[in-house]
């Protein structure tokens, strides 16, 4: 792990939550932050998604993330998430 490398895993915070609630899990420590972690690829959006989503595991990820892209890059918004998409596609095809 090299972490001044992106790892693009915004859209697996979701489904990985959903896991972990879904088996039972009663304890789960999200530690990221760009103070541990300098160079975490959006490291804002992931711990507002966990955030959230330990709040109320049922509300959709794809909603957040919209919602979170809007309010903090406002109309850089879809750049962003396009962005995203490059980041994760170039990932997943390189596994």
């Amino acid at each position: 792990y090299n972490g001044l490398i992106p790892y693009p895993d915004y859209f697996t915070v979701g489904p990985n939550l959903r896991f972990y609630h879904s088996n039972k899990v009663v304890g789960y420590m999200a530690e990221s932050s760009t103070y541990f972690a300098p160079g975490r690829d959006m490291s804002e959006l992931w711990t507002y998604l966990n955030a959230r989503l330990m709040w109320n595991i049922t509300r959709s990820s794809e909603e957040l993330i919209d919602t979170f892209l809007q309010r903090y890059y406002g109309p850089a918004a879809p750049h962003i998430y396009g962005y995203m998409l490059a980041m994760t596609q170039q990932t997943q095809e390189s596994q």
